[in-house]
């Protein structure tokens, strides 16, 4: 067995940090030393997602999803502004799927 620099390259997903591989704990962008024999070696080196024996590489950066836009509101506000429109009375605690059904049965009934 031999000794070997691996870092974990990571992926897009920003929620993913930290895998463990072989048993080994990978941080993203990190280099962690491992004994490995020439197939573990060979495995390594193989998989796009970690760099071996590099003294400094660059992770895969994380794409972070879009801010929400509080003006833009959401969805569950958008249906029950379209209720209060119609002057339907509904269960302030309803959920998405309960707002839904109620608007498109009203909309139904307007047809």
């Amino acid at each position: 067995m031999k000794k070997i620099s691996v870092t974990w390259l990571g992926d897009e997903d920003p929620s993913v940090q930290v895998i463990t591989h072989k048993g080994h704990s990978f941080v993203k962008g990190e280099a962690v030393t491992v004994e490995a024999d020439e197939r573990d070696a060979a495995s390594y080196e193989a998989n796009p997602m970690f760099a071996v024996g590099k003294e400094k590489v660059d992770p895969v950066p994380s794409q972070e999803p879009e801010p929400a836009n509080p003006e833009a509101g959401t969805e569950i506000d958008t249906v029950r502004k379209e209720l209060d429109a119609l002057g339907v009375k509904y269960d302030g605690r309803s959920g998405i799927d309960t707002l839904r059904g109620r608007l498109a049965a009203e909309k139904a009934k307007a047809n």
